[in-house]
Protein backbone atom coordinates (compact mmCIF):
# COMPACT_ATOMS: atom_id res chain seq x y z
CA UNK A 1 0.00 0.00 0.00
CA UNK A 2 0.52 3.76 -1.28
CA UNK A 3 0.04 6.49 1.56
CA UNK A 4 0.29 9.47 -0.50
CA UNK A 5 0.26 12.99 1.65
CA UNK A 6 0.64 16.31 -0.04
CA UNK A 7 1.92 18.30 2.43
CA UNK A 8 3.78 18.02 6.23
CA UNK A 9 0.69 19.92 7.44
CA UNK A 10 -0.83 19.55 10.72
CA UNK A 11 -3.93 18.37 9.36
CA UNK A 12 -2.59 16.04 7.09
CA UNK A 13 -0.38 14.47 10.01
CA UNK A 14 -3.13 13.70 12.00
CA UNK A 15 -4.91 12.57 8.72
CA UNK A 16 -2.16 10.16 8.64
CA UNK A 17 -1.43 9.24 11.96
CA UNK A 18 -5.71 8.36 11.93
CA UNK A 19 -5.15 6.00 8.86
CA UNK A 20 -2.28 4.07 10.39
CA UNK A 21 -3.68 3.50 13.97
CA UNK A 22 -6.92 2.18 12.51
CA UNK A 23 -5.04 0.10 10.33
CA UNK A 24 -2.86 -1.17 12.67
CA UNK A 25 -5.07 -1.47 15.84
CA UNK A 26 -7.83 -3.35 13.57
CA UNK A 27 -4.98 -6.46 12.18
CA UNK A 28 -5.86 -5.32 8.71
CA UNK A 29 -2.02 -5.08 7.94
CA UNK A 30 -0.97 -8.18 9.72
CA UNK A 31 -3.94 -10.05 8.49
CA UNK A 32 -3.08 -9.69 4.74
CA UNK A 33 0.64 -8.96 5.15
CA UNK A 34 0.41 -5.29 4.01
CA UNK A 35 3.52 -3.26 3.77
CA UNK A 36 3.03 0.79 3.88
CA UNK A 37 4.81 3.12 1.87
CA UNK A 38 4.77 6.78 2.81
CA UNK A 39 4.91 9.20 0.06
CA UNK A 40 4.95 12.86 0.80
CA UNK A 41 5.09 16.00 -1.82
CA UNK A 42 6.43 18.31 0.21
CA UNK A 43 3.73 20.76 -1.26
CA UNK A 44 5.44 20.38 -4.43
CA UNK A 45 2.64 19.72 -7.38
CA UNK A 46 5.84 18.68 -9.97
CA UNK A 47 7.21 16.32 -6.87
CA UNK A 48 3.27 14.78 -6.55
CA UNK A 49 3.68 13.88 -10.22
CA UNK A 50 6.88 12.20 -9.85
CA UNK A 51 5.78 10.06 -7.08
CA UNK A 52 2.40 9.19 -8.73
CA UNK A 53 4.49 8.14 -11.71
CA UNK A 54 6.38 5.64 -9.68
CA UNK A 55 3.48 4.52 -7.32
CA UNK A 56 1.77 3.39 -10.66
CA UNK A 57 5.44 1.81 -12.28
CA UNK A 58 5.95 -0.34 -9.53
CA UNK A 59 1.92 -1.24 -9.10
CA UNK A 60 0.75 -1.02 -5.46
CA UNK A 61 -2.12 -3.21 -4.30
CA UNK A 62 -3.70 0.22 -2.66
CA UNK A 63 -3.34 3.90 -2.51
CA UNK A 64 -5.00 5.96 0.34
CA UNK A 65 -4.21 9.85 0.44
CA UNK A 66 -4.60 12.44 2.13
CA UNK A 67 -5.79 15.96 0.74
CA UNK A 68 -7.65 17.50 -2.24
CA UNK A 69 -4.14 18.06 -4.38
CA UNK A 70 -2.90 14.52 -3.20
CA UNK A 71 -5.88 12.84 -4.85
CA UNK A 72 -6.09 15.26 -7.75
CA UNK A 73 -2.75 13.94 -8.71
CA UNK A 74 -3.31 10.29 -8.26
CA UNK A 75 -6.65 11.03 -10.19
CA UNK A 76 -4.93 12.03 -13.05
CA UNK A 77 -1.66 9.35 -13.01
CA UNK A 78 -3.67 6.11 -11.93
CA UNK A 79 -6.61 4.65 -13.90
CA UNK A 80 -6.20 1.31 -12.02
CA UNK A 81 -4.94 0.28 -9.10
CA UNK A 82 -8.07 1.00 -5.74
CA UNK A 83 -7.10 4.40 -4.30
CA UNK A 84 -9.37 5.14 -1.33
CA UNK A 85 -9.17 9.26 -0.30
CA UNK A 86 -9.18 10.85 2.96
CA UNK A 87 -9.03 14.83 3.98
CA UNK A 88 -10.80 16.25 0.84
CA UNK A 89 -12.85 19.27 1.16
CA UNK A 90 -14.99 18.48 -2.23
CA UNK A 91 -14.22 15.77 -4.79
CA UNK A 92 -17.54 16.61 -6.96
CA UNK A 93 -15.56 20.05 -7.85
CA UNK A 94 -12.29 17.62 -8.86
CA UNK A 95 -14.27 15.82 -11.12
CA UNK A 96 -13.83 12.74 -9.57
CA UNK A 97 -17.38 12.08 -8.90
CA UNK A 98 -20.91 13.20 -10.41
CA UNK A 99 -22.35 11.55 -6.70
CA UNK A 100 -22.02 9.81 -3.96
CA UNK A 101 -22.50 6.55 -5.69
CA UNK A 102 -21.57 7.92 -9.47
CA UNK A 103 -17.57 8.69 -9.11
CA UNK A 104 -14.68 7.04 -11.36
CA UNK A 105 -14.45 3.01 -10.59
CA UNK A 106 -11.05 2.84 -8.70
CA UNK A 107 -11.53 5.60 -6.62
CA UNK A 108 -13.53 6.52 -3.60
CA UNK A 109 -13.20 7.91 -0.15
CA UNK A 110 -14.34 10.26 2.79
CA UNK A 111 -15.48 14.23 1.99
CA UNK A 112 -15.08 16.16 4.55
CA UNK A 113 -16.29 20.18 3.20
CA UNK A 114 -15.21 22.55 5.97
CA UNK A 115 -18.01 24.19 8.50
CA UNK A 116 -17.22 27.77 6.88
CA UNK A 117 -20.47 28.70 7.54
CA UNK A 118 -20.98 27.98 11.09
CA UNK A 119 -17.55 29.85 11.70
CA UNK A 120 -18.75 33.18 9.90
CA UNK A 121 -21.81 32.95 12.26
CA UNK A 122 -19.42 32.35 15.44
CA UNK A 123 -17.93 35.49 13.89
CA UNK A 124 -20.77 37.59 14.54
CA UNK A 125 -21.69 35.86 17.67
CA UNK A 126 -18.18 36.86 19.32
CA UNK A 127 -18.20 40.21 17.67
CA UNK A 128 -20.92 41.42 16.70
CA UNK A 129 -19.55 45.09 15.70
CA UNK A 130 -16.64 43.48 13.58
CA UNK A 131 -17.34 44.71 9.80
CA UNK A 132 -14.27 42.92 7.34
CA UNK A 133 -12.81 39.50 7.49
CA UNK A 134 -9.10 38.84 5.93
CA UNK A 135 -8.37 36.04 3.90
CA UNK A 136 -5.87 34.59 2.01
CA UNK A 137 -5.65 31.65 -0.30
CA UNK A 138 -4.40 29.62 -3.33
CA UNK A 139 -5.99 29.72 -6.63
CA UNK A 140 -4.27 26.60 -7.59
CA UNK A 141 -6.10 24.53 -4.67
CA UNK A 142 -9.71 23.64 -5.57
CA UNK A 143 -10.17 22.54 -1.44
CA UNK A 144 -9.44 26.37 -0.94
CA UNK A 145 -11.69 28.03 -3.89
CA UNK A 146 -14.24 25.80 -3.07
CA UNK A 147 -14.13 27.10 0.92
CA UNK A 148 -13.62 30.61 -0.51
CA UNK A 149 -16.85 30.90 -2.51
CA UNK A 150 -18.83 29.41 0.43
CA UNK A 151 -16.90 32.20 3.11
CA UNK A 152 -18.23 34.81 0.29
CA UNK A 153 -21.47 33.90 0.38
CA UNK A 154 -21.49 33.12 4.76
CA UNK A 155 -20.00 36.82 4.75
CA UNK A 156 -22.72 38.36 3.25
CA UNK A 157 -25.07 36.53 5.03
CA UNK A 158 -23.83 37.71 8.34
CA UNK A 159 -22.71 41.12 7.50
CA UNK A 160 -19.52 40.85 6.77
CA UNK A 161 -17.05 42.25 4.36
CA UNK A 162 -14.61 40.03 3.03
CA UNK A 163 -10.93 41.43 2.31
CA UNK A 164 -8.89 38.52 -0.01
CA UNK A 165 -5.15 38.51 -0.89
CA UNK A 166 -4.62 35.42 -3.09
CA UNK A 167 -0.81 33.65 -3.16
CA UNK A 168 0.58 30.72 -4.81
CA UNK A 169 3.44 29.99 -2.34
CA UNK A 170 3.88 30.05 1.31
CA UNK A 171 7.04 32.48 0.48
CA UNK A 172 3.93 35.01 -0.70
CA UNK A 173 2.30 34.78 2.76
CA UNK A 174 3.64 37.67 4.97
CA UNK A 175 3.17 40.24 1.90
CA UNK A 176 -0.21 39.95 1.52
CA UNK A 177 -0.98 39.47 4.97
CA UNK A 178 0.69 42.59 5.66
CA UNK A 179 -1.20 43.72 2.87
CA UNK A 180 -4.08 43.28 4.47
CA UNK A 181 -3.17 44.51 7.79
CA UNK A 182 -3.21 47.41 5.77
CA UNK A 183 -7.21 47.16 4.86
CA UNK A 184 -8.24 47.44 9.00
CA UNK A 185 -9.40 43.68 8.71
CA UNK A 186 -11.53 43.14 12.35
CA UNK A 187 -10.58 39.20 12.25
CA UNK A 188 -8.81 37.02 9.70
CA UNK A 189 -9.97 33.77 8.59
CA UNK A 190 -8.12 30.28 6.48
CA UNK A 191 -9.87 27.56 5.64
CA UNK A 192 -8.85 24.61 3.48
CA UNK A 193 -6.15 25.97 1.97
CA UNK A 194 -2.86 23.74 2.07
CA UNK A 195 -0.38 26.77 1.72
CA UNK A 196 -1.59 29.01 4.78
CA UNK A 197 -1.84 26.16 6.66
CA UNK A 198 1.75 25.52 6.04
CA UNK A 199 2.62 29.19 7.17
CA UNK A 200 -0.07 28.96 10.42
CA UNK A 201 2.11 29.36 12.95
CA UNK A 202 3.78 33.30 11.54
CA UNK A 203 0.75 34.00 10.30
CA UNK A 204 -0.81 33.60 14.15
CA UNK A 205 2.34 35.56 15.77
CA UNK A 206 1.93 38.28 13.73
CA UNK A 207 -1.79 38.29 14.25
CA UNK A 208 -1.43 38.34 17.76
CA UNK A 209 0.79 40.96 17.53
CA UNK A 210 -1.51 42.82 16.08
CA UNK A 211 -4.53 41.79 17.78
CA UNK A 212 -6.60 40.57 15.16
CA UNK A 213 -8.34 37.65 16.26
CA UNK A 214 -7.39 34.05 13.72
CA UNK A 215 -10.41 32.14 12.76
CA UNK A 216 -9.64 28.35 11.41
CA UNK A 217 -11.35 24.97 10.40
CA UNK A 218 -9.04 22.97 12.47
CA UNK A 219 -9.75 22.60 15.67
CA UNK A 220 -6.07 21.36 16.86
CA UNK A 221 -5.27 25.07 15.34
CA UNK A 222 -5.57 26.66 19.00
CA UNK A 223 -2.53 24.80 20.28
CA UNK A 224 -0.52 27.12 17.53
CA UNK A 225 -2.24 30.04 17.94
CA UNK A 226 -5.17 30.06 16.52
CA UNK A 227 -8.21 32.37 18.25
CA UNK A 228 -10.96 29.98 17.61
CA UNK A 229 -11.68 27.06 15.52
CA UNK A 230 -14.88 25.10 14.07
CA UNK A 231 -13.91 21.88 11.80
CA UNK A 232 -13.21 18.08 11.59
CA UNK A 233 -11.22 16.02 14.18
CA UNK A 234 -9.28 14.75 10.93
CA UNK A 235 -7.40 12.19 13.29
CA UNK A 236 -11.08 10.53 12.85
CA UNK A 237 -11.58 11.53 9.26
CA UNK A 238 -8.25 9.22 9.18
CA UNK A 239 -9.85 6.37 11.15
CA UNK A 240 -12.97 6.65 9.35
CA UNK A 241 -10.72 6.44 5.57
CA UNK A 242 -9.00 3.72 6.79
CA UNK A 243 -11.74 1.79 7.56
CA UNK A 244 -12.96 2.37 3.61
CA UNK A 245 -9.60 0.88 2.72
CA UNK A 246 -10.45 -2.12 5.16
CA UNK A 247 -13.85 -2.82 3.08
CA UNK A 248 -11.87 -2.77 -0.44
CA UNK A 249 -8.91 -5.10 1.32
CA UNK A 250 -11.10 -7.36 2.32
CA UNK A 251 -12.84 -7.86 -0.65
CA UNK A 252 -15.08 -5.61 -2.20
CA UNK A 253 -14.89 -3.48 -5.13
CA UNK A 254 -14.04 0.39 -5.20
CA UNK A 255 -16.78 1.15 -7.82
CA UNK A 256 -19.79 -0.05 -5.60
CA UNK A 257 -18.79 2.28 -2.60
CA UNK A 258 -20.08 5.34 -2.27
CA UNK A 259 -18.31 8.32 -1.13
CA UNK A 260 -19.02 9.22 2.49
CA UNK A 261 -19.58 12.73 3.33
CA UNK A 262 -17.88 13.16 6.68
CA UNK A 263 -17.44 16.21 8.90
CA UNK A 264 -17.18 15.23 13.10
CA UNK A 265 -17.31 18.58 13.86
CA UNK A 266 -15.33 20.12 17.04
CA UNK A 267 -15.22 23.24 18.47
CA UNK A 268 -11.50 24.85 19.62
CA UNK A 269 -11.40 27.77 21.45
CA UNK A 270 -8.17 29.82 22.53
CA UNK A 271 -9.10 31.75 25.90
CA UNK A 272 -5.80 32.84 26.67
CA UNK A 273 -6.21 35.48 23.48
CA UNK A 274 -9.54 35.85 24.68
CA UNK A 275 -8.58 37.65 28.01
CA UNK A 276 -5.78 39.33 25.76
CA UNK A 277 -8.25 40.52 23.50
CA UNK A 278 -10.89 41.38 26.19
CA UNK A 279 -13.32 39.35 24.48
CA UNK A 280 -16.09 36.84 26.13
CA UNK A 281 -16.45 33.88 24.17
CA UNK A 282 -20.51 33.01 24.57
CA UNK A 283 -21.29 30.15 27.38
CA UNK A 284 -23.00 27.71 24.60
CA UNK A 285 -20.07 27.82 22.69
CA UNK A 286 -17.62 26.90 25.59
CA UNK A 287 -19.50 24.01 26.71
CA UNK A 288 -19.37 22.61 23.03
CA UNK A 289 -15.86 23.07 22.92
CA UNK A 290 -13.29 20.09 23.08
CA UNK A 291 -10.34 21.74 22.63
CA UNK A 292 -9.75 25.02 25.02
CA UNK A 293 -6.57 26.76 25.56
CA UNK A 294 -6.27 28.48 28.81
Amino acid sequence: MALFIFSDSHLLKLTSDGIMDELKKSGTLEKHNITVDFKNAQNDYGTGQAIMQDIARRKYDYLVTASTLALQVAANGNKTIPHIFGAVTDPYRLGVAKSAGDHIPNITGVATFQPVESTIKAMRAIFPRAKRVGMIWNPAEANSEACTLKARDAAKKYGFELVERTISTTDEVNDALSALLTEKIDLFFTSGDNTMILALVTVADILKERRVPYFTNDPSDIERGAFFSIGADYFEVGVQTAKMAERVINGEETKNIPIREYVPEKIGVNQTLARQYGVTIPNEMLKKASVVKR
